[in-house]
């Protein structure tokens, strides 16, 4: 197993996953562990310097951002080679910011 992705929250149920739990058992196997914050971000804690936690996205609309607006937080320490070349983000991605939608 190289990667493991969950919800932080299904947004159906209600259920809240054992993050943290899940964090230490893909850390001591060395698999990378991406969550999906969409329904917790700006409601539940999470202390990414704590939780170790490899890739970690949510969606703006659900922080009251434009639709269409997200986040990507990748720990210092994973070096993903891009699917996509460009110059962006530290040679992340291609292509310019959408300025009006961050802006809000």
């Amino acid at each position: 197993t190289a990667l493991v992705s969950l919800m932080a929250a299904n947004n159906e149920t209600g259920v809240l996953f054992p993050v943290e739990e899940i964090a230490a058992l893909t850390r001591a196997r060395a698999v990378l562990l991406h969550v999906d914050a969409a329904q917790t971000a700006g409601k539940q804690p999470l202390d990414l310097s704590r939780v170790p936690i490899d890739l970690l996205s949510f969606s703006g609309h659900k922080l009251h951002a434009p639709k269409g607006i997200g986040a990507l937080y990748i720990r210092s320490e994973i070096n993903l080679p891009p699917l996509f070349f460009g110059t962006q983000e530290r040679g992340r991605r291609g292509g310019s910011l959408n300025v009006p939608a961050i802006a809000g």
